[in-house]
């Protein structure tokens, strides 16, 4: 018998909603993603923000100490504070950034060891 497991729901009236695109303030490393979640965790203080990572691995699935705050794969979700939190101006902003190598400004030789 498995153990049940609370919902909870979105809070209304803040500047994200599900299904927004967003990234996080300072975690380039993190990406961005789509928003799931907006409201209050149990047992943590402000409003947080639940995201389904793109591309990228997080920590949960959207669940957060028993409680069900939004679904996903298993380390695509996070949680982020609502102040870390930015809107990207369009959608294609969540394809992951790659830069193309630099290349050495001097030539490289490669040398054959006998």
């Amino acid at each position: 018998m498995s153990a049940s497991v609370e919902v909870k729901k979105s809070a209304k009236g803040f500047r994200f909603r599900e299904g927004d695109p967003v990234g996080i303030i300072n975690q380039p490393r993190l990406g961005e993603g789509i928003v799931r979640y907006v409201g209050q965790l149990e047992g943590y203080d402000g409003y947080w923000v639940g995201i389904e990572l793109i591309g990228h691995w997080g920590k949960c699935n959207g669940t957060l100490k028993g409680v069900r705050y939004f679904s996903c794969e298993p380390k695509q979700g996070i949680f982020a504070r609502i102040q870390d939190c930015d809107k990207p101006d369009k959608i294609e902003d969540l394809s992951p950034r790659r830069e193309k190598p630099k290349r050495p400004n001097m030539p490289v030789f490669f040398c054959i060891l006998q």
